[in-house]
């Protein structure tokens, strides 16, 4: 641990739920299976909601669910300690959620057939979120300033992971088994009005419960 933080590969994570054992192992040693679903997301880019919505694919509607079972519990976080354990005695299909950047990622992922969702948001909007986050929870370094943690920001200090600074979706290359949202757009469903942004949520939609139910391995951007 360094200056607040737990250092691994060049990256500060929290040193509250994390170890260096668990980092190590986690990217190293990690199966992922085939019929596994990931969601990868830089910090603040709307991975609770996404959490919500593939839980209610995953349960066809049913509410029962998300309503008995914590988040950390139904899409364990693979670098965390908790949920590495957790998803180490699950039996598949698994739902999980990972912070990671791609070149951290377990190597396991690339030769299965896994589902991935990789959800963005504007990262101006991530800046604001992430700082108030931040120092609400308390669990690293805090800025004094917005000033401050802006430049942490553009470092890749702003939310203890780093997936390129201030363009996260360059660490997750476009790929034939990546399915690609954004939180920005994604995010104001409830109040689109024309048909155009209603089919868009309808394709949208589709998609993820396609790439969730499917046991086929398919070019997934080819159909959004």
């Amino acid at each position: 641990m360094t200056d607040g933080y737990l250092w691994f590969e060049g990256i500060p994570f929290s040193v509250v739920g994390f170890s260096s054992e668990v980092l190590k192992e986690a990217c190293a040693q990690f199966v992922i299976k085939d019929e596994d679903t990931v969601l990868v997301t830089y910090p603040k880019s709307g991975t609770n909601w996404m959490i919500e919505i593939l839980c209610l694919i995953h349960s066809h509607g049913d509410t029962k669910w998300i309503r008995s079972v914590p988040t950390w519990d139904r899409s364990p976080w693979i670098e965390t300690d908790m949920g590495y354990n957790l998803l180490n005695e699950r039996e598949g299909p698994r739902l999980m959620s990972s912070h990671l950047p791609f070149h951290l990622f377990p190597k396991s992922l690339f030769t299965s057939k896994a589902k991935v969702i990789y959800v963005m948001r504007n990262p101006k909007d991530v800046l604001v979120s992430g700082y108030y986050h931040r120092t609400m929870m308390k669990l690293c370094k805090q800025p004094e300033s917005l000033e401050q943690y802006f430049q942490w920001f553009i470092q890749g200090n702003g939310e203890c992971f780093s997936h390129i600074g201030l363009c996260p979706v360059l660490c997750w290359p476009f790929s034939y088994f990546v399915v690609y949202l954004f939180y920005s757009s994604s995010a104001h469903f409830p109040h689109m009005r024309e048909s155009r942004q209603l089919l868009t949520l309808g394709v949208w939609l589709i998609s993820i419960s396609m790439l969730v139910s499917s046991s086929i391995h398919f070019p997934v951007n080819d159909i959004i």
